[in-house]
């Protein structure tokens, strides 16, 4: 069933067959040349920095920090990253870090949506822009220990206000940990488009996930009725 949602969900931000959206390189998402009111939202892929270790502060240097070397291609997650703190050995699953990405030519002072399908397993979302910190939530609670993180899994959207000039270029700034699941990270389904845009999104998500479950419900419940009738069958159950 979470197959067949995902198919439909990702379908569902297709605009036409072929399309190549815009990727992230070195940590870098230049939107210059897609216009989100025409072409409608992205599918946000590509390489982000990544601080293994490392929970950053919004209020930091982050073009500072933004010289990093270290990549994550998202969708992705880190277990096979090599340990800054020992490079003959990986990440592993368990653990925590903060993700960065640079983004640039979005509309100015323009009401943005971000979503996210699945992240693991605990995370915050910050839009910055020099001193203008945008907290946009998350799921569940980001900790440096197993006993201090929350996990919380499930689709999320929230929204931020792009620079109020368009040469502007802003952070989107993710706080992750895991302690929980096989592999820490985006596994899948990050979308960015105008707010109405990501909110049309979830609702389509949403109503997809109710319908398969009744799809599924039904088919059940059909079977399970087959079952009582010749319940020595077990091959309808």
């Amino acid at each position: 069933m979470k197959k067949y949602a995902l198919l439909l969900f990702l379908s569902l931000s297709v605009q036409a067959l072929g399309v190549q959206f815009p990727t992230a390189s070195k940590g870098v998402l230049d939107l210059s040349s897609w216009n989100l009111k025409k072409k409608g939202k992205i599918e946000v892929r590509g390489e982000w920095k990544f601080f293994p270790h490392k929970v950053i502060n919004p209020e930091d240097d982050l073009e500072s920090l933004f010289k990093t070397k270290t990549i994550i291609n998202f969708p992705g997650v880190w277990n096979k990253i090599k340990d800054p703190r020992n490079p003959k050995n990986q990440l592993g699953p368990v653990g925590y870090g903060s993700f960065l990405l640079k983004v640039k030519g979005l509309p100015n002072g323009t009401k943005i949506g971000l979503a996210i399908k699945r992240f693991f397993s605990s995370y915050e979302v910050f839009a910055i822009s020099g001193k203008n910190i945008q907290k946009m939530g998350g799921m569940g609670k980001v900790g440096m220990t197993k006993k201090s993180s929350v996990a919380k899994h499930g689709t999320w959207e929230s929204n931020f206000t792009s620079p109020p000039k368009l040469k502007n270029s802003f952070f989107i700034l993710i706080n992750s940990s895991n302690y929980r699941h096989r592999g820490g990270g985006l596994r899948d389904g990050m979308f960015l488009g105008l707010e109405k845009d990501i909110e049309s999104l979830i609702k389509n998500e949403e109503s997809i996930q109710f319908l398969l479950i009744g799809i599924f419900t039904i088919i059940g419940l059909y079977h399970f009725s087959l079952f009582k009738q010749r319940n020595e069958d077990y091959v309808s159950l």
